[in-house]
């Protein structure tokens, strides 16, 4: 344990997830394993009613997490019942108390929303998404990666393949498969093996989804199970071995001194190797290590504080007042603002085209449609059928267009034809009914055709 908890937390936790996007989902599905865990070792309620409630924490936070701990939690149950690893009075009651406690986690969220009308919309969104993400968004035109059997056993097989490295865990899995199995074929799958099973049918499934971002931090975030799974097997393999030693050592050659002095350099590289990758990593990802690290050696913690040798500025907008960022950002998101405040009322609609939610927040003006990020309408024919009608005939004030896209943007979009087309289709309402009215340092402001107003361009 003192050896994986360090190691799990440096290969997993990457930096990014404490600045950019929330990686308390998969805190979540780890806390559920936990719970579960506990339960199977000593069968009280109160732990497998903490699983289900988590759960339901996980669900409502990212329902990919929610569903594989389930996924995890109901197969280490029916597994146990099949095999008789506990009373099945047990099982029954255990399974009960886990959807209960799902219940009581997502009951208030259930009637909140059913009392403002958005149950039935919010299912329809996730399904939506769902099962129509991929068909929208195509990481694998700027990511490679395998994305069907026949390609993940060569990237697998292969040490040359591009994504043999993301494909080793496979072996561990596989590994953990052979071992369950084998404790099956002695009759000897016991509370142990039940708690390995939750976590290997979680930690797999996370894994294999986790492929559609595979050079990302959610990939890493991922293999969590996997490297808990690894300490565990190489534990019960060195136990194993030094079980057997008197009977096994023998049929090895060499004195019993120099295989013992064998084992305890695999111990001890074992060692070696998890600190000091940890270390290297906590270095490398962990502000406060950083810092405590820079001060024993006596240097100078300067180049730690966020853009470090950029120029900066801190924002005077009242949605971010305080915040620090790079001064190009700061520029423009301060001339949108301005520009917004000065020439739209707190009412008036306005479009951030394509990806540019964030805007309508911190100039505090509504957006047009079900979104303010305007391609999560293309996800259904009728989200984006109803956009458009509403950018033709009730006309948003302004619609502030990226000058230049991000990179690889048109790549993954574009490589869906439907979305080319509902891109141009919305650049041809624009450029119908819109006149170019100024700009900011990063976008284009188009206002509506309206010989009433007179715009000043500041």
């Amino acid at each position: 344990f003192y050896l994986m908890a360090p190691s799990v937390i440096a290969r997993t936790f990457p930096r990014v997830m404490f600045l950019y996007w929330g990686g308390m989902r998969y805190a979540f599905g780890l806390m559920a394993m936990w719970c579960i865990i506990k339960f199977l070792k000593n069968q009280r309620p109160g732990w497998i009613l903490s699983a289900g409630i988590i759960t339901s924490l996980g669900l409502l936070t990212s329902v990919e997490i929610g569903i594989y701990s389930l996924a995890g939690i109901m197969t280490a149950l029916l597994v146990a019942w099949f095999l008789k690893v506990y009373e099945q009075r047990i099982i029954l009651k255990a399974a009960g108390i886990y959807f209960l406690g799902v219940g009581i986690g997502i009951s208030p969220w259930i009637l909140y929303s059913l009392t403002q009308h958005a149950f039935i919309p919010y299912i329809s969104d996730t399904l939506t998404v769902v099962f129509k993400m991929q068909k929208i968004i195509d990481p694998h035109a700027v990511s490679t990666y395998p994305h069907n059997l026949s390609e993940s056993l060569v990237a697998m097989l292969s040490p040359f393949s591009t994504n043999f490295r993301q494909m080793t865990p496979c072996y561990l899995y596989l590994a953990a498969l052979v071992y369950l199995c084998w404790r099956f074929k002695k009759h000897v799958f016991s509370q142990i093996e039940t708690c390995l099973l939750a976590l290997t049918v979680y930690g797999f499934i996370m894994y294999n989804t986790a492929f559609r971002s595979l050079w990302s931090s959610q990939f890493e975030m991922a293999l969590m199970p996997e490297k808990i799974l690894y300490f565990f097997l190489g534990e019960m393999l060195i136990l194993l071995v030094w079980s057997h030693r008197e009977r096994w050592w023998p049929k090895f050659p060499g004195g019993i001194q120099a295989k013992n002095a064998i084992l305890c350099f695999f111990l001890l590289s074992l060692f070696i190797s998890s600190t000091a990758c940890a270390v290297t990593r906590f270095n490398q990802r962990f502000f406060a290590f950083q810092f405590m690290s820079t001060v024993l050696q006596g240097k100078s913690t300067s180049s730690l504080k966020y853009y470090s040798g950029m120029n900066k500025k801190i924002l005077n907008i009242e949605r971010a007042q305080g915040i620090l960022v790079p001064s190009g950002q700061a520029e423009e998101i301060e001339a949108m603002v301005d520009f917004l405040k000065t020439h739209s009322a707190p009412q008036d609609i306005i479009v951030m085209f394509p990806e540019m939610g964030a805007y309508n927040f911190l100039a505090d003006r509504p957006f047009l449609g079900k979104f303010p990020i305007t391609t999560f309408s293309w996800f259904d024919d009728r989200w984006y059928d109803e956009f458009l009608k509403q950018l033709k005939n009730d006309r948003a004030r302004y619609i502030f267009v990226q000058k230049q896209l991000p990179k690889n943007w048109k790549v993954v979009y574009f490589s869906w034809k439907t979305n080319q087309y509902k891109y141009d289709q919305i650049m041809s309402v624009i450029q119908k009914d819109y006149v170019l009215n100024a700009e900011t340092p990063l976008c284009y402001i188009y206002a509506r055709r309206n010989p009433a107003a007179n715009f000043n361009i500041p």
